[in-house]
C-alpha cells in the first residue's frame, strides 16, 4: 500500500516539474492595449495557447491590438471543454469588455 502512494506521489510531483520548468505558462494573458473605438473592433480570442476543445482561455480583445502569443510547440492545456462565451465582446467607454460582466 505504501508503495502505490509513494508512486502517485512520485508521479504528481514529476508531472507538476514538467508544468513548471517547461516554460508553458497556460494562463497567464497577453499584455495588451485595450484601446478600441467601436464594437467591430472587439472579439473573443483564445489567449493561452490552447484549443476551444482543451481548455482555452477566452478574452474579450479589441483585435486592432491584439497581439498574440508566442506559442511553445508542446503546449500543456487542461482536457475540458471551454466553449466560446455567448456573452457580447463589446466596445465600452475605449475598451473592449465582457458584457455581462459589465
Amino acid at each position: 500500500m505504501k508503495i502505490k502512494f509513494y508512486c502517485i506521489a512520485v508521479v504528481l510531483l514529476c508531472i507538476f516539474l514538467v508544468v513548471y520548468f517547461s516554460g508553458n505558462i497556460v494562463f497567464q494573458s497577453p499584455s495588451r492595449d485595450l484601446n478600441c473605438t467601436n464594437n467591430a473592433d472587439c472579439d473573443w480570442v483564445l489567449t493561452n495557447c490552447c484549443k476551444e476543445t482543451a481548455g482555452g482561455l477566452w478574452e474579450c480583445v479589441n483585435l486592432k491590438n491584439y497581439k498574440a502569443p508566442e506559442c511553445q510547440q508542446n503546449v500543456i492545456c487542461p482536457q475540458v471543454i471551454s466553449p466560446r462565451p455567448t456573452e457580447a465582446c463589446a466596445c465600452k467607454e475605449g475598451e473592449c469588455v465582457n458584457e455581462a460582466a459589465s
